[in-house]
């Protein structure tokens, strides 16, 4: 989903129904943990944050950085291929829950 649905709460809620989810959120949602700082980080950094209900959320830095909320994601990485301004493709280590978030985006 989304990061006009995406919450804590909903999050928290689907996972007592068995209902997993992944979704990009606004860093200035309620109920979100401090993590490190944009300038700090460079492209390709990770911090993430997994509550006691088993609640993930990620901060992730690409061109920008782009927060993700899941409740059934750990911190596992894999290998994902961009596209630079020239064309040519490049892997850039990122956590699975980035690409499972790009192959499941517009309900694919």
């Amino acid at each position: 989903m989304d990061n006009f649905f995406s919450s804590v709460p909903l999050f928290e809620y689907l996972k007592t129904k068995n209902i997993y989810a992944v979704g990009t959120i606004r860093p200035d949602r309620l109920g979100l943990p401090k993590l490190i700082d944009d300038k700090k980080m460079k492209r390709g950094d990770l911090d993430y944050q997994i509550s006691d209900q088993g609640i993930s959320f990620f901060k992730w830095k690409e061109n920008r950085s782009v927060h993700f909320l899941s409740n059934y994601h750990g911190n596992d990485t894999c290998k994902d291929q961009r596209r630079l301004k020239d064309g040519t493709k490049i892997d850039v280590t990122a956590p699975i829950v980035v690409k499972d978030y790009n192959g499941h985006r517009g309900g694919n």
